[in-house]
């Protein structure tokens, strides 16, 4: 069963490809889409509105290769040439610091003594295994490079066809929201239930929508900072660096520090001292980022707090790695919403109010509706008292009437 589904999933991708294209190319050709027919472009204004988004996001996708992918390469190239030299230069600046305190330094020449024991035991000892072990790594690594060669491929392939499935997607919008809705309609015998699951896929649309769009902008924005401000900080690695941040901040919460950590260890090689700067850097930016640019761009987007924000990708990365730690946020969000409207639906069929404000320091709320509110527990005390001696004295008044109604006075 499970390889069945495995199998299904992997003919599918394509079709995933084409979606998340087509719902990040939706907007932008739906406003252009607009704009032609006031123009008075009916008639194949949807085709060219298509084009428009393909080109236009092509240009994007073209200039960014064009001018981050090779200078970003070349970085990656002259890292791994200069790394040698690198670790060797840390290792003399480590050396130096430790040779300015004795037990620190004794401490480490013990530890460094130990492993090189340890080292040269095992080149005595496991030096043959070690050989034949290396000797299946090797082919297990030809088997690694052909496996990777054929994954480029793959997803190459499906890029192509996803490309032509979110041309399909986008033509034929309409017909497929239309033919969904009549769906829905036809299943749901309460008109009302298909009402309410149509406001829930619009509010996840617009909550997936403001979103991903908005962390991508706010991602791009950081990225193109960072690089700035690193560069006027004379920090090696520039671009490297702020593509990795860049592009890690995509992540919420732990996006930040996924990014820092290999981006300062490279830097800490180069120099220690502009390391402990780009430490304090990536703090502030990330500060700014998520008092000031976060929310201008995301807004309140996904109408839950941080806790929740965290609760979401904690959950969602936990089963689905990277990728639900990007989309667990707007998935968890709409939950959130189903589960919100829901107990409103149900306040107000017991004429309660829905506003969350009224309920933060409720005691309880009695059978006629009443709120009763945390500290009035006196004054409750006190109303309880005065209506059992209502009660008592309506019971004396019953007593002293006779069952017949007649006056014993007289």
């Amino acid at each position: 069963m499970r390889e069945t589904i495995s199998m299904i999933m992997s003919a599918l991708t394509p079709v995933f490809f084409g979606a998340a294209m087509a719902f990040l190319a939706n907007p932008l050709a739906s406003q252009v889409e607009m704009w032609l027919k006031k123009k008075n472009v009916k008639k194949g204004a949807r085709g060219l509105s298509i084009l428009t988004a393909i080109v236009v996001y092509g240009a994007l996708l073209y200039i960014s290769f064009y001018l981050i992918v090779p200078k970003v390469a070349q970085s990656i190239i002259g890292l791994v040439n200069e790394f040698p030299g690198l670790i060797r230069k840390f290792v003399a600046w480590a050396e130096t610091m430790l040779m300015q305190n004795e037990h620190v330094y004794q401490l480490a020449h013990d530890i460094w003594a130990g492993v090189n024991d340890t080292f040269n035991g095992w080149l005595k000892d496991g030096l043959m295994t070690t050989l034949m072990s290396t000797l299946g790594s090797v082919a297990n690594g030809v088997y690694s490079v052909a496996a990777a060669v054929m994954d480029v491929a793959s997803f190459v392939l499906n890029f192509l066809i996803g490309i032509i499935v979110m041309v399909y997607l986008l033509l034929g919008k309409d017909d497929y929201v239309g033919q969904s809705k009549k769906l829905l309609y036809a299943v749901c015998k309460n008109k009302k239930h298909a009402a309410a699951v149509l406001d829930v896929m619009r509010e996840a649309y617009h909550i997936f929508h403001g979103f991903i769009t908005g962390k991508l902008l706010d991602s791009l924005i950081i990225g193109i900072i960072c690089f700035i401000c690193v560069s006027i900080l004379d920090m090696p690695y520039a671009l490297l660096v702020s593509v990795i941040v860049g592009v890690t901040n995509i992540i919420p919460v732990f996006g930040p520090f996924i990014g820092a950590i290999p981006s300062a260890f490279l830097i800490l090689l180069v120099d220690p001292m502009k390391c402990l700067i780009f430490i304090i850097f990536i703090i502030i930016l990330q500060q700014i980022d998520g008092n000031i640019i976060g929310p201008m761009i995301l807004g309140d987007s996904t109408g839950m707090n941080a806790f929740w924000v965290l609760f979401s990708i904690l959950i969602f990365g936990k089963l689905m790695g990277v990728v639900g730690m990007i989309i667990g946020v707007p998935v968890f969000a709409t939950f959130f919403y189903i589960i919100k409207k829901a107990a409103e639906a149900i306040l107000r069929r017991r004429n309660l109010p829905t506003d969350t404000e009224e309920y933060v320091r409720v005691d309880y709320i009695d059978e006629d509706n009443q709120f009763h509110y945390l500290g009035e527990k006196k004054k409750r005390s006190s109303k309880r008292k005065e209506a059992r001696a209502r009660r008592r004295k309506k019971q004396d008044i019953k007593d002293e009437i006779p069952a017949d109604g007649s006056d014993e006075t007289k």
